[in-house]
This record gives C-alpha cells, sequence and structure tokens, in this order.
C-alpha cells in the first residue's frame, strides 16, 4: 500500500527500461552548443514556459522557442505527452526538446514516470532534456532523456549559450584566424623568398659549370688549333696549290711553296729534301749535312 505499491510500480518501470538498454549513459547524445530552434513539451499555463522564455531572452533573444503543448499531470498526461513528442519527431525543424514541468505533489509528477512517455522520449530523434519538478525530484524521463536539469530554468540555460559569451568567442576566433592567417602569410612569404633564392642560386652554379665546361672546351679546341702550333713557333708549309705539305716527300726541288708563320707568311723555292736526322742550321742560319 502507499508509498510502497508507488515505489514498487517505478522500480519495475526502470528494471524494464534498463534491460533494453534505455538507461545505457552510451546512448546520451550531446547537446547542441548553438540551437537555432528549441521545442518545449510542457503545458500552456504553466510556469515551466513562462521560466524557459524569460531565460532565453536574457541570455540569446535570437534563440526561437516552439510550444508543443501538452498535458502535464492526471490521467491524460502520458498520452498527451507521448502525442506532442511525436509531433515534434515529425515536425523536425528543433535543434533541442526541453519536456518537464514546474514542481508538484508527487501524484501531479507521476506522468513523468510512465514507461510510455519513457520510451517516447527515447525515440525521439532530436536531443533531449527533461526538467521535471525541483532539484530534489527524480524521475523515468530524468533517467531516459540525454540531461537532466534540475528545474525547467536550468534546462533553458544548458540549452542556450550566453549571447555576449557567443560573441567574445567568435571575437578570439576572429583574432586566431587573422593570426594564423598573417603567420601563414609571412611563412609563404619566407617560403617564397628562400624559393627565389635557391632558384638564383642554383642558376648562377649552373652558369659558372656552363662557363668552366665552355672554357675547358675551349682550351682543348686551342691546343688542337693550327694557330696554337704557330704561337709555338713551328711554321705550316703550303703547295702553289693551297694544300698543306705534311711530309717532305711531297716536295720537289724548284718548288715553290708558302711558309705560313705566327705573324705572317713567306714565298719560298725548295732547294734540296733530306731527312730529319741529315740536316742541321749552324748559328749563321746556314744549312750544314750531319
Amino acid at each position: 500500500e502507499g508509498d510502497g505499491l508507488w515505489r514498487k510500480a517505478l522500480e519495475l518501470t526502470r528494471a524494464r527500461l534498463q534491460s533494453d538498454g534505455l538507461l545505457d549513459p552510451a546512448r546520451k547524445r550531446a547537446i547542441p552548443r548553438h540551437p537555432r530552434r528549441i521545442a518545449v513539451i510542457t503545458s500552456r499555463d504553466g510556469a515551466a514556459l513562462r521560466d524557459i522564455f524569460a531565460v532565453v531572452q536574457r541570455r540569446c533573444p535570437s534563440v526561437e522557442v516552439v510550444l508543443v503543448p501538452a498535458a502535464v499531470q492526471g490521467d491524460a498526461a502520458p498520452e498527451s505527452l507521448c502525442f506532442a513528442l511525436d509531433q515534434v519527431s515529425r515536425w523536425g525543424e528543433a535543434d533541442v526538446v526541453i519536456i518537464g514541468r514546474g514542481g508538484g505533489a508527487r501524484e501531479d509528477l507521476w506522468a513523468f514516470n510512465d514507461e510510455r512517455v519513457a520510451r517516447a522520449l527515447a525515440a525521439c530523434p532530436i536531443p533531449t532534456i527533461s526538467a521535471v519538478g525541483h532539484e530534489i525530484d527524480m524521475s523515468i524521463c530524468d533517467l531516459v532523456a540525454d540531461l537532466r536539469a534540475p528545474t525547467p530554468s536550468a534546462a533553458a540555460e544548458a540549452a542556450v549559450p550566453v549571447q555576449a559569451e557567443l560573441r567574445e568567442r567568435l571575437r578570439a576566433s576572429a583574432a586566431a584566424l587573422s593570426a594564423l592567417t598573417s603567420y601563414r602569410f609571412a611563412h609563404a612569404r619566407e617560403s617564397a623568398t628562400s624559393a627565389a633564392r635557391r632558384i638564383v642560386d642554383g642558376a648562377a652554379r649552373r652558369t659558372d659549370r656552363g662557363r668552366l665546361r665552355v672554357q675547358a672546351a675551349a682550351g682543348k679546341l686551342n691546343a688542337l688549333s693550327p694557330l696554337a702550333t704557330l704561337e709555338r713557333g713551328f711554321a705550316i708549309v703550303r703547295a702553289e696549290d693551297g694544300h698543306t705539305i705534311r711530309s717532305a716527300q711531297a716536295l720537289t726541288v724548284g718548288e715553290g711553296v708558302a711558309i705560313l708563320l705566327r705573324d705572317g707568311a713567306a714565298a719560298a723555292t725548295i732547294t734540296a729534301t733530306m731527312p730529319n736526322d741529315v740536316i742541321t742550321i749552324d748559328a749563321h742560319g746556314e744549312r750544314e749535312a750531319s
């Protein structure tokens, strides 16, 4: 009888919900930090709606509060609350759902211990906040909802951020973004400068290597050049037809030749030919046979 019967019914409901996993903390969802619209399931004439609306207006007036009226006590209350939850789920335009009422006697709050209401609340696709009675009151809906608030006013405070705090966070975020942008711009500029320096240095090194290769090739060409041979004191003998004489055997006595020297040319006539080891030139320029 009395309290024992109420407590037994409550424990049986809780046990069934527990066995179905509806009281598992892991299934609870996070409440959105910046909701645009809040659906409130409560009595149209109750103090809970006025408290919630006053808190929302004080903290962030831009948040829209939509009332989904329902009976919150009496025999018809469980069915009315389930119907309101179904309406909110079908509508789907709210970001948060607050369900609850102000304080009252145990009989007045009993609708929020109804298993049908608890299961409808658990099935709601929108994050839910339960705010039933006062801080000392605990209902089955409080256990099933994503968040339990001790009072309707506390539920509104949990659902809606302070607008001034939002502005401050936005200002801090903007400052951080500006600082990050400046840092990245400076870093990009430094990287571009470094890349340009590497390109210039690389081009200079390639130019130097190319110049050295050209100089080396020029040195090799110069070493093979007939002009270099003339610079070392040698001469080039050409026949009258202009071809170069490479052997003494190609010459005939009395033949005219041109002798090319470093700084000019001389005309000569062949008076004799002989091997290299036979003829020498004395100190006066006279030929002597060895």
